[in-house]
């Protein structure tokens, strides 16, 4: 009998492994979806509270150099502001020895700031060791890092 009774055993055994992989299969698949629907549900409100603390600094920005933007204008220099705002955290998170931060000119691109703050053409500099000279050989050398252009 002993003989007789141990295929039974065996053949429970193997049904009730089915039955314990399918429901783990089954439980994991159900994890799988909790955690898929709990990541999408959070993504876009992470997304939302970045966006508001982006234009809670950009008010500060505003307020801090007396600027005032409307409309289609706002959104423009926010965009730029935001862009602006992401490289500096980029910059510093390289630790690269060269600390950025929000200045008066957080708010215009590259091209802009070219247009409206650098000179097109430099004067010669003269040879002699001025204290002039050295300045503007620093701002030459400043200029030429963010253009890649050389004026001199």
């Amino acid at each position: 009998m002993d003989n007789f009774l141990s295929p039974k055993i065996q053949s429970k055994s193997w049904i009730s492994g089915k039955v314990v992989a399918s429901v783990s299969a089954i439980s994991l698949i159900i994890v799988i979806g909790v955690i898929a629907i709990c990541s999408a549900s959070s993504t876009p409100s992470l997304l939302l509270k970045q966006f508001e603390l982006e234009e809670s600094e950009f008010q500060d920005f505003l307020n801090m150099y007396g600027k005032n933007y409307q409309g289609e204008e706002y959104l423009k220099r926010f965009q730029i502001f935001r862009d602006n705002l992401s490289f500096i955290r980029v910059n510093n998170f390289q630790n690269n020895g060269l600390v950025l931060g929000v200045n008066k000119f957080a708010d215009i691109t590259l091209t802009e700031f070219k247009q409206k703050h650098l000179m097109n053409s430099f004067p010669e500099i003269s040879t002699k060791n001025s204290k002039f000279s050295k300045v503007l050989l620093k701002i030459l050398h400043f200029q030429t890092m963010l253009t890649g252009e050389s004026k001199v």
